[in-house]
């Protein structure tokens, strides 16, 4: 468990380091002296800096599918309404408590690196799926006709 922990402290530095500075603007020397580690240690969990930003980006979707998208399974909602409310609810605080993932996934959007395109590219994809089978259920429900744009 201390090489999680070890990782996830890297991953966190990375994380408040690059959505302050940019990705760019961030260099791996920077990281290790923000979380207090070898340049070896580094090595041990990410083979780069581009393998730590993926990882950072893929974390950043994990998470927001387990906390916004366990509403979808939640059997107490009793209407359309609440599940809605709850899902835009989750939404918003995930958000809000990942405020630095957000500004590294808002600042990296136009002009990102090609490595790094998939991973964005997959996120959005994710999202846009996810509110259009949301969407396709409230009309199916009767909470949206189903002739609005």
């Amino acid at each position: 468990m201390k090489g999680e922990l070890r990782k996830n402290q890297i991953l966190d530095g990375a994380k408040k380091l690059i959505a302050r500075n940019g990705y760019y603007q961030t260099h791996v020397e920077d990281i290790l002296r923000e979380v207090k580690l070898g340049k070896g240690t580094f090595y041990l969990y990410f083979k780069n800096k581009e393998d730590l930003f993926i990882s950072i980006l893929e974390r950043f979707l994990d998470d927001w599918e387990k906390i916004v998208l366990k509403a979808t399974t939640d059997p107490s909602y009793k209407d359309l309404q609440s599940y809605f409310q709850a899902l835009i609810t989750r939404s918003h605080n995930f958000f809000k408590l990942n405020e630095e993932l957000c500004n590294i996934y808002l600042r990296i959007g136009p002009g990102i690196n090609d490595i790094f395109e998939p991973y964005i590219e997959r996120f959005e994809q994710k999202m846009l799926n996810y509110v259009t089978d949301e969407l396709k259920k409230a009309v199916q429900a009767g909470f949206f006709r189903k002739d609005m744009d």
